[in-house]
């Protein structure tokens, strides 16, 4: 039996984030931070790198604003930092799901330390089609993890449904410009080779594909300029590790995250992307038809995927 090309596309990208994560862990975990492969935020009196990433898992924690003992989604968990914030300090309980089985291992290893009553779970499982019962979370969040979905409209009817009416979507992720066509940019490019992405979402397409499917949107805030900080930082680490992958001949999935490390920051400070955290709440209790999926793509038709020219393997599970 023959795959639909949408399906084959996402099972497509599937395969690349996962070889990604496979492949780059390691140097996340000695390079960047041992629980976390996402962007620290950097507020007014952040004095260290550890500290802007906790900034980040905190203020996604904040915006979920949900009482202890409620149940969350960690929606691309990578090593599950942000999942043991979320049980340890403020009572959660959290199930994390990520492509990888590097990551599971990571995240289950470093959570042995919790008690089991605020232990999270961990399961490989892709957030676009999880085995989980309708309405069975409070809330979902998902950091730097949706920017690799290649069917977006999907992942937002999996999370509607999954959500209880009034649950609350919490996304802190990297978009285009929405006046901008990046295609043909060897900046971007190289940004969506390296780390595993099928493109990134407009900022109001994302929006209009959010209420098209059910979600009331909250709070839609640019953090770009606290981010900045750790985007030069990945660029400095990026510069070093591009020359030594090349001189030793390194395997060449680091040497294309690499070079996409190097581009993001430009991409950044010309305003070509946005680093925003966007809060939706679910105001319907249905779940989304297939006339509304289509309606929505219809209504923001990149929301699909924008030809970016790049169908490279690599990404980052927050």
């Amino acid at each position: 039996m023959t795959m639909p090309p949408e399906a084959s596309a996402a099972a497509a990208q599937r395969r690349r984030v996962r070889a990604y994560y496979q492949a780059t862990q390691p140097l996340y975990t000695a390079l960047w931070s041992p629980s976390a492969v996402h962007y620290g935020l950097w507020e007014v009196g952040t004095r260290t790198h550890s500290e802007s990433i906790l900034n980040l898992d905190r203020h996604a924690a904040e915006h979920l604003a949900l009482p202890p003992g409620a149940r969350v989604l960690d929606a691309g968990c990578g090593v599950g930092g942000t999942s043991r914030l979320l049980a340890s300090r403020y009572g959660l309980r959290v199930v994390g799901a990520t492509l990888s089985p590097r990551q599971v291992r990571g995240a289950a290893r470093r959570a042995r330390q919790l008690a089991p009553p605020t232990r999270p779970q961990f399961l490989l499982a892709d957030f676009a089609s999880t085995p989980f019962a309708d309405a069975t979370f409070d809330g979902i969040v998902a950091i730097e993890s949706f920017c690799h979905a290649e069917r977006r409209l999907e992942v937002l009817a999996e999370a509607h449904r999954l959500l209880h009416r009034g649950g609350r979507l919490v996304v802190a992720d990297g978009f285009r410009s929405d006046d901008r066509h990046l295609a043909t940019d060897p900046r971007y490019r190289a940004l969506c080779h390296g780390m595993a992405l099928p493109d990134l979402a407009g900022a109001a397409e994302f929006i209009a594909a959010l209420g098209a499917v059910g979600f009331r949107v909250e709070r839609d805030v640019d953090l770009t300029p606290a981010i900045l900080p750790s985007a030069h930082r990945i660029a400095t680490l990026s510069r070093i590790g591009v020359r030594v992958c090349r001189a030793l001949r390194l395997p060449r999935a680091w040497l294309a995250h690499g070079e996409a490390g190097l581009a993001q920051l430009p991409l950044f400070r010309e305003g070509l992307l946005s680093y925003r955290v966007v809060v939706a709440v679910k105001t319907r209790r249905d779940g989304v038809s297939a006339r509304a999926l289509q309606h929505a793509s219809n209504g923001t038709p990149q929301m699909t995927r924008q030809a970016s020219g790049s169908r490279h393997p690599s990404e980052a599970a927050g």
